[in-house]
């Protein structure tokens, strides 16, 4: 898998980016050309992730770890919304 794939992937799990040091701390050998790829494919899937609507990601009972906070702030607010109609069943 390739450093675009991972980090693609990484956001379309709903995974908050990881800053280079820390990403570094785990894995120590990255090289900036690597972390910049893994930042365009985290970039790719995170557009993608946050096309799904927040309320049904509540009420389905995923977890929500912000990646989408920054696009849209009503995101949040959504997914409790949907979060609350489930527990309400």
């Amino acid at each position: 898998m390739s450093w675009q794939q991972f980090g693609e992937q990484w956001a379309l799990k709903g995974y908050v980016v990881e800053p280079e040091t820390k990403l570094r701390s785990k894995i120590p050998d990255v090289t900036t050309s690597q972390y910049k790829a893994y930042l365009k494919g985290y970039q790719e899937g995170k557009s993608e992730y946050c096309k799904q609507d927040p309320f049904v990601l509540g009420r389905n009972g995923k977890i929500y770890y912000g990646i989408c906070n920054d696009i849209d702030r009503m995101y949040l607010d959504e997914y409790w919304r949907g979060k609350n109609a489930r527990a309400k069943r």
